[in-house]
């Protein structure tokens, strides 16, 4: 089925947590950096997705043995490297459902891109290796333009640049990226099965909230949804 009746002209995904599990990987990298600084995070902490949203010093602090504040730098180095370069990424995989709603937005002439916090090179090596670039027409990341880190508003700002969409939304898992969205004045449908929390996703009022991706490809196809969130 195509989507000849879709209300939106653009559909803009969030990358992990929205389109791909990924959490396993990126803890891999997280743990491998951990070991190259004398530390090991509680395996309490790398069960739950959700704390992948904490920074990275405060990751370093939850380290056994302590590890001392001078060794972040390197932490974050040896996370960014292992992820861009090292990690297989075995463990990635698109969320069920998701890549064949976006083989016929593909097949329906609906540009679908990617806004992700993600670094362009992580991104790039991702949509590579997966053989996924075939379905988003542009995929920016905080350091993709000029080498002047974005936020997540000021990505989406700029792919509404590009496009020239007059219908466009923004698909995400978090409330700050339901915040994003409503800042460039478009709707966001929020998902329920990504790493965000979600009461605090709910919190943040989405336009729609699904919780599968049959519940997605459902929404995308029909303008009346049950399932409003205000």
């Amino acid at each position: 089925m195509h989507f000849n009746n879709l209300r939106y002209d653009a559909i803009l995904f969030d990358f992990d947590g929205t389109l791909a599990d990924s959490h396993k990987d990126v803890w891999d990298s997280i743990n491998y950096a951990a070991q190259q600084v004398g530390g090991a995070l509680p395996q309490a902490i790398t069960a739950n997705p959700a704390n992948l949203a904490l920074p990275m010093d405060r990751l370093l602090e939850l380290m056994t043995p302590p590890v001392l504040p001078a060794k972040l730098d390197l932490f974050k180095e040896e996370t960014a490297r292992h992820y861009r370069t090292l990690n297989p990424l075995e463990n990635t995989t698109l969320y069920p459902g998701i890549e064949p709603l976006l083989l016929e937005l593909t097949n329906s002439g609906i540009p679908c891109c990617i806004a992700t916090l993600k670094s362009a090179e992580a991104m790039e090596r991702i949509l590579r290796l997966k053989g996924w670039g075939q379905y988003f027409t542009y995929s920016l990341s905080p350091d993709s333009l000029g080498g002047i880190r974005r936020s997540k508003t000021e990505l989406i700002c700029e792919l509404l640049k590009m496009l020239k969409a007059k219908n466009p939304v923004y698909i995400g898992d978090s409330a700050t990226d339901v915040t994003a969205a409503h800042q460039n004045g478009i709707p966001c449908i929020a998902v329920t099965y990504g790493d965000g929390e979600v009461n605090e996703l709910i919190a943040a009022k989405p336009d729609w909230t699904v919780q599968d991706a049959g519940e997605l490809s459902e929404l995308l196809h029909y303008v009346e949804w049950r399932n409003q969130s205000h």
